[in-house]
Formats: C-alpha cells, structure tokens, sequence
C-alpha cells in the first residue's frame, strides 16, 4: 500500500539523522539531572544537541516552574549546567516535523494525494443528477398536489429543494480551478500533518519519548 510505503520510507529517512547515536535510555522524569545514571545522562546530551534536527521539545523543571531547554542551551552547555533541573516532559514538534516532510517528501504526498483527493467527476455527476432528481420530484409533488407552503410537507418539500440547490451549488464552487488548488494545498497540508504524526508513534516508541 503506497500510504505505508511512503511511511516506512520517512522512518527510514529519520533514522539517518540518528547518526552517533549512543545507547537509548528511558530518561526519569521529575528527578534530578544529576541523579540520573551516566548512560542517561550521556543520551539526555545527545537529545539537547541534537533536538532541532531531530523535532525533540525538551522541557525542564526546576524551582516550581518549567523551562524550554532552548531558553538556556548554549553551545558549551555541560551537563553539569543542568544538574539541578529534571526532566517535566520529552515530546515530538509535531508541527516542525510536518514542515519538514511537506518539503521533502513533496513527491510522496503528491502521489498520496491523488488517490484519496475529492470525490472524482463520476461521484460529482451522480450526486449532481440524485441532487437535481430530488429538486424536480419536489417542485412536481408541490406543484401538482397544491401543498401550502406552511404545511409541514410543505416545508419539508421546500427543505429538501433549498439543501439540494445548497449541495449543488457546493460542488459547482467547489470544481472552480481556483477553489480546487485551494482545496488541493489544504489536503497536501492534512496528509503531511498525519504522516508526521505517524512518525511521532515510531520516534515516540523508538527514542522512549511521552506521547
């Protein structure tokens, strides 16, 4: 299936950013930096250089308040600079992610977006002519049995013409060239969204992050 294909091939593009990766280490929450284990801590430095290329949001606690890492990362941040903080959460930037594949995966998405794009001119005409069936059955109906308007068929009837003009009205907008590239870019945008949370579930399980 060309959705999995596309899915594995982002997860194995991913996985290259994770070059010198050391060992992966479930990282405590809510106790001291200082108090984790050598190999955690050596991971946890990993995550804080690498967190940008990697779409890693890094929140510390310290002193009843929480901080962004970026708010005090530097470049010759020691991990005895953060000793006395924990970790409050270790989460993927969805959004940085969906930017990041929208753009590279321009290709993929395309192709993904043809199959599952709006109904196709077939499903438009047919729901067109059950549409305009339904406006003339209605007008006949009201036309040749006299129903008052303020009747409750006659509000159904008249209920039935105005939503099926409504629907009509819909489509015909919405196959404008202008509309349709609207509609397209907004789709291409949905699709980069959800494959970027389909990495999050393999980063999330893989690099042991909160979800």
């Amino acid at each position: 299936m060309l959705e999995d294909q596309i899915i594995e091939k982002i997860e194995r593009t991913y996985d290259q950013k994770l070059n010198h990766l050391p060992s992966i280490e479930y990282i405590q929450r809510n106790i001291f930096i200082k108090n984790l284990d050598l190999p955690q801590q050596q991971y946890l430095m990993y995550l804080i250089k690498k967190r940008e290329e990697l779409f890693i949001n890094i929140i510390l606690y310290a002193d009843d308040s929480v901080i962004e890492i970026n708010k005090i990362f530097h470049e010759n941040l020691k991990i005895n600079d953060i000793q006395n903080f924990s970790i409050h959460s270790l989460d993927f930037n969805l959004t940085h992610a969906s930017l990041w594949i929208g753009l590279h995966f321009e290709d993929d998405i395309n192709k993904l977006s043809k199959e599952v794009f709006s109904p196709t001119n077939h499903q438009k005409l047919k729901s067109t002519l059950v549409a305009t069936f339904l406006i003339l059955v209605s007008i006949l109906v009201w036309w040749f049995y006299s129903i008052e308007f303020s009747s409750m068929f006659g509000i159904t009837l008249f209920l039935i013409t105005f939503l099926s003009f409504g629907y009509i009205w819909e489509i015909l907008k919405s196959s404008l060239p202008i509309n349709q590239k609207k509609l397209l870019l907004k789709h291409k945008f949905d699709i980069a969204s959800y494959l970027a949370q389909e990495l999050q579930y393999y980063v999330a399980d893989k690099l042991k992050f909160d979800v």
